[in-house]
């Protein structure tokens, strides 16, 4: 008889490869996740921004020019008249009457009455003093001082004289 074939040996069953079980990801979980990448990278971006503007330099100031205007100097009257003596409207109980002023050095100057005129001069601190006649009754003088520029200044007063 023929010899009979050996019966094959039977085949190993194919081999599955199952990788191992892991645990299922929830769908919040991944959603957290996102967020999270999303505002540590904002967090990350918004520091580095700020490092980088700290480090430009600073802008340097530019100084104002500030002007202001310097005050006008308050003119000094260089040329006055004033009288010291008589004053206006008193009594005068004599007929001759001293007039005194001051005005600047060395101006002439005319004292006038109804009845008298004087011209006299004022000294070196400007001062000046000039007697006139005066008319019986109210007595209108004028004293009036010259300035080598051509300036005058004139003041006026009234004496009444009763003898």
């Amino acid at each position: 008889m023929d010899p009979v074939p050996p019966e094959p040996a039977p085949t190993p069953p194919p081999v599955v490869l199952v990788p191992p079980s892991r645990p299922k990801v929830r769908m919040p979980f991944l959603i957290v996740l996102g967020v999270a990448t999303v505002v540590s990278g904002a967090v990350i971006a918004y520091t580095q921004l700020g490092a980088l503007q700290s480090a430009k330099p600073a802008p340097t100031p530019v100084p104002l020019a500030v002007v202001r205007p310097s005050p006008s100097p308050t003119p000094v009257e260089t040329f006055f008249l004033t009288l010291t003596s008589p004053k206006s409207d008193e009594l005068a109980v004599n007929e001759e009457v001293l007039v005194k002023g001051q005005t600047a050095p060395n101006i002439n100057v005319v004292i006038l009455s109804e009845t008298d005129e004087v011209a006299v001069e004022s000294d070196d601190s400007g001062n000046f003093e000039g007697t006139i006649l005066l008319a019986e009754g109210t007595n209108s003088i004028v004293v009036t001082a010259y300035s080598d520029t051509g300036e005058e200044k004139s003041v006026s007063l009234e004496l009444v004289y009763s003898p």
